[in-house]
This record gives C-alpha cells, structure tokens and sequence, in this order.
C-alpha cells in the first residue's frame, strides 16, 4: 500500500490539487459574476416598496441554513444608502412555472391577511442566476412560550389555509377533481414505472401498489380547498404569535385532511424518536384543529395515503436508474440533501411510515 506521505509528494497529487484549486476558483469567480448580474438587475428593478431603483449599493448571497428537496434558498443582503435589510431568495431548479405559481399564491394568501411571507420580486426568465427565483420577506423566528402556543398557532395557520376556495385561486391552481382517487392513480403509476426501471428497489415499489390497491375502493370522498401538501414543522417558522407558513410548491385544491394526517405522521414519529409517554402532541393539534373550526374526514385513511406519497418519493430519491433520474429532475428533487437527512432519522422514518400504511384499517 503506498503511504500517505509518498501520495502527497507524488506528481498525481499535485495534479490532482491544482485542480482542485483551479476548480474552486472557477467556482468563486461563478459566484462573483452571478452576484454582480443580480446587483445590476435588482438596482434596475428594485424590491418593492423597500428598494427603490437606482439605490442598490451592495449585495451579498449566502446559502440559507435551511435546505428543502427540491429548489435552493439564499439569503440576500441588500445595502442602499438608506437601508440595510435581509431578503429570502429561493431559485427554482425547473423552468415550469412553479416560481410564477408560488409568487401569485403567496400574493394571494397575503392579500387575505394568511400567516405566509410577502412576495416582492420574481424573475421568471433565468437570465440573470440561470433560473427563475423570487425575492420575499424574512420572517425572523421566535420562542413560543410553551409547546401548547405552538401547537395553536400551527392549527390556527392550517385551518385558515383550508378555508380559502378553489375560486379564489383562479389562474393559480387548478381543480382536478376526483380527489384522492386521482392521487393514488398518480402513485402507482410512479410505482408501477420504477419498479421496472430501477435497480436493487423493486420489491418495495411492488409493495406500494398492493397498499394502493388496498386503499383505492375504501377511499373516501374528499373536498375541494386549498391544501399545502407539504405541512411538517420544517415548513412553518414560529415568530411573534403566528405560525408563518412558507414552500408552497406542493400546494394543490383537495381535501384538508391530508395536511392534518402528515403533520400528525411527524408529531409522532418525534415522539416515537425521544420516547415520549404523555399526550400525544398528534391529538393535541388535532384538538386545536378542531377548535378553531376545521373538520376532519376519514383521518387513518389520510395518514395512511400521506404515508405512502412520503415512502415512495424517499424511496425514488434513495434508488438508481434512468427512470428516477428523470423524476428527481421533474420534481427538482436533490439527493445532497436526502444523504444528509439519512445520517440522522430517514431509516428510523421510514419504519414508522410503514407501521402507519401497516395499521389496522
């Protein structure tokens, strides 16, 4: 085996480390130049009401702490003569209208006084970063004063969130209709293609299409109001009294059950991770859920159904093969942040989805 020591010295590592260093300069002089063109374009553009055109001094961009699946978040720090202030900018891996469609939803929202972040800029062309982004509000996250507080604020946002129509978000999100028998056609036929088209993953895409087939003549009925699609504690930032709910990508029109079932999947695979034996925090948001006026359908059928979407889209991220390389570009998913969610609970969270869908129905 050849040491460290004589690697080190020998004329492949040298290679190998000025391209390295050669690679991470291209990657800063990148950097620099996307960060000149948005400076450019926001002193054209301005933010708002907040950052006029013609006042951008500066501009700093820095990776946001918090990462979702599928597209990036950034910080934005702007500097003007008379202003100095942090912006959120999230850009989207795909050009498919999700940044036009998240920006009229958020205006929407906010327009009806929605607990969301405001929406200032968007840039659907991809010219300036290369893809569309929008530029919104930082809420700032606070300390609720007990775990009750912030079980009500989080109940209180999803029960407004179910109140707004299908008609109020014209041109924003469609009404397909047939909920959620057209949400289980959709997951088998994502599993039923990559269970033919990927490797060492088949068998538990195989049993994904017999709990579908179970579940499909026992679903219920479902409403039709604007869902989130996407509710866990990594979508919602505590601040002030208010739950602020924000990564509206997986927003559809369906039945609000849906997005009462995953939220209380987390709160209790949480409990199930730190052994807790008191009330189950799932009842207690399903009580402050239900006194603020929202209605629940069939929710063991919901768990079960939100279960199953979250399986098989962990398990297309975690499998290899051409047909869930294609689908991690459609849906802009990437697997960075899969691997490093996987040191810490998905395993042990994927147990758990499975003893939901396994429950007595």
């Amino acid at each position: 085996m050849v040491s460290f020591a004589i690697l080190l010295m020998s004329p492949f590592y040298k290679v190998r480390r000025n391209g390295i260093r050669a690679k991470f300069k291209l990657r800063k002089e990148k950097r620099s130049d996307l960060i000149r063109k948005l400076q450019i374009y926001l002193d054209q553009a301005g933010i708002g009401n907040l950052v006029l055109p013609g006042n951008v001094e500066t501009v700093e961009l820095n990776l946001h702490m918090k990462q979702g699946l599928s597209n990036k978040t950034y910080l934005l720090d702007i500097k003007t003569k008379t202003l100095s202030k942090t912006f959120v900018l999230k850009a989207y891996n795909t050009n498919d209208n999700k940044a036009l469609r998240e920006f009229r939803l958020l205006n929407v929202l906010k327009s009806k006084n929605l607990p969301v972040p405001e929406a200032y800029l968007l840039e659907e062309s991809g010219k300036i970063l290369g893809k569309p982004f929008i530029i919104m509000e930082k809420i700032n996250n606070t300390q609720p004063k007990d775990e009750q507080q912030l079980i009500d604020a989080v109940a209180y946002s999803l029960v407004k969130v179910h109140e707004v129509k299908p008609s109020e978000l014209k041109n924003i999100l469609e009404d397909k209709g047939n909920y959620p028998q057209r949400e289980l056609d959709e997951l088998k036929t994502l599993a039923v293609l990559s269970t033919f088209l990927t490797i060492g993953a088949s068998a538990s895409f195989m049993k994904y299409i017999k709990y579908i087939s179970f579940l499909k003549p026992r679903a219920p009925k479902g409403r039709a109001f604007l869902v989130h699609g996407d509710y866990g504690f990594d979508n919602i930032i505590y601040s002030n009294g208010k739950a602020y709910v924000i990564d509206w990508e997986s927003a559809d029109i369906a039945e609000p059950t849906f997005d009462v079932a995953y939220i209380c999947n987390f709160l209790d695979f949480y409990e199930q991770v730190k052994s807790e034996t008191k009330e189950k925090l799932s009842e207690k948001f399903i009580e402050s859920y239900e006194k603020y006026g929202g209605t629940l359908i069939e929710l063991n059928f919901y768990r079960k159904l939100a279960a199953l979407r979250l399986l098989l889209l962990l398990d297309i991220l975690s499998s290899r093969g051409l047909l869930t390389t294609m689908i991690k570009i459609q849906l802009g998913l990437r697997e960075q942040k899969l691997k490093s969610l996987k040191e810490f609970f998905i395993d042990k969270f994927k147990s758990y989805l499975l003893t939901v869908l396994e429950e007595k129905y």
